[in-house]
């Protein structure tokens, strides 16, 4: 390499990127968003080879974009909202699809589990806009519990396809719905806990700051 051209380490390169909302970690996080329509056409469509095969490409990027965040300090505001935005729209887009009887598939998600993954949903927004209205509090870490439930919704969501594709024993997939069914449960009252409930005491000890 000449000596007039500037050495470029690898190192100073996600100082860069870290300011800006641009970053890697960001832009996969909206391919996973973007590529929820695909997959519920694809659904639509009796395609549920194609679906599948997105859904499991579109759930690698999460881990790759957590993995750089980490590594890199890729982190920011935005991407603190994309990321588990991306996880539920995929989610929700295939457990609601499923659900419809109307649907050419073999293999339907039961509309009390598509409702119980929903409304444990609706539950930890509604806290969490409750307590940012409330005290000003943003920041709601994630629980090993909660990640756990995400892991095991997606391995439901992909078996469901996968059982569209081909036959699979009927006893692992009534294991994994009712599995899916307890950890959603178990995460939705570990939220409550864990958030709701220490901040309902703080509120009563600290009334100034209602």
């Amino acid at each position: 390499m000449p000596e007039c051209l500037p050495e470029i380490r690898l190192s100073t390169v996600p100082l860069i990127v870290s300011n800006s909302n641009l970053t890697i970690p960001n832009l996969l996080s909206l391919l996973r968003i973007a590529a929820a329509p695909f997959i519920v056409v694809s659904m639509i469509e009796g395609r549920f080879d194609v679906a599948l095969f997105l859904f499991i490409s579109a759930s690698c990027t999460d881990i790759l974009d957590g993995y750089l965040a980490r590594r890199f300090h890729w982190t920011s505001k935005l991407g603190a909202f994309l990321d588990p935005a991306g996880d539920k729209l995929l989610l929700v887009s295939i457990y609601v699809t499923l659900t419809f009887r109307s649907l050419p598939a073999t293999f339907h998600i039961p509309a009390w589990l598509t409702i119980l993954v929903l409304s444990r949903d609706v539950l930890i927004v509604g806290i969490s806009l409750i307590i940012t209205l409330a005290q000003g509090q943003s920041k709601f870490p994630p629980s090993w519990l909660g990640k756990a439930t995400t892991f095991v919704l997606i391995v439901d969501a992909s078996s469901a396809l996968l059982a569209n594709i081909r036959p699979l024993p009927e006893p692992a997939l009534v294991l994994i719905v009712w599995t899916a069914a307890a950890v959603t449960v178990a995460s939705g009252f570990d939220y409550i806990i864990r958030i709701a409930m220490p901040a309902a005491a703080d509120s009563e000890t600290h009334p100034e700051k209602k």
